[in-house]
C-alpha cells in the first residue's frame, strides 16, 4: 500500500508580488471570488481537492501568461 504524500499549497494572497504574478489586485480577486465560489466548491473533501481560492487563482495565473509556470525575462 502507498502512503499518501500531501505537500503544502501556498497562501498566494501573502506574496509580496501578487500584482504581477495575477495581473489583479488582492480586492479585485477577492470580488470576483466572492462572484463565483459556489460554482467551483466540491461536494467533497476527498484527495485534498483545490479550494475555490487555489482554482481561481490557477486560472488567473495562466489567463495572465499563457502557462502555469514561472517566467524568467
Amino acid at each position: 500500500m502507498r502512503i499518501a504524500v500531501i505537500r503544502h499549497r501556498p497562501n498566494y494572497f501573502d506574496d509580496l508580488d501578487f500584482l504581477a504574478r495575477f495581473r489583479l489586485s488582492k480586492n479585485t480577486v477577492e470580488t470576483l471570488l466572492d462572484e463565483v465560489c459556489e460554482d467551483l466548491v466540491y461536494p467533497t473533501s476527498r484527495n485534498n481537492c483545490l479550494t475555490p481560492q487555489q482554482q481561481l487563482l490557477l486560472a488567473r495565473r495562466y489567463y495572465a501568461n499563457g502557462n502555469f509556470f514561472n517566467c524568467c525575462w
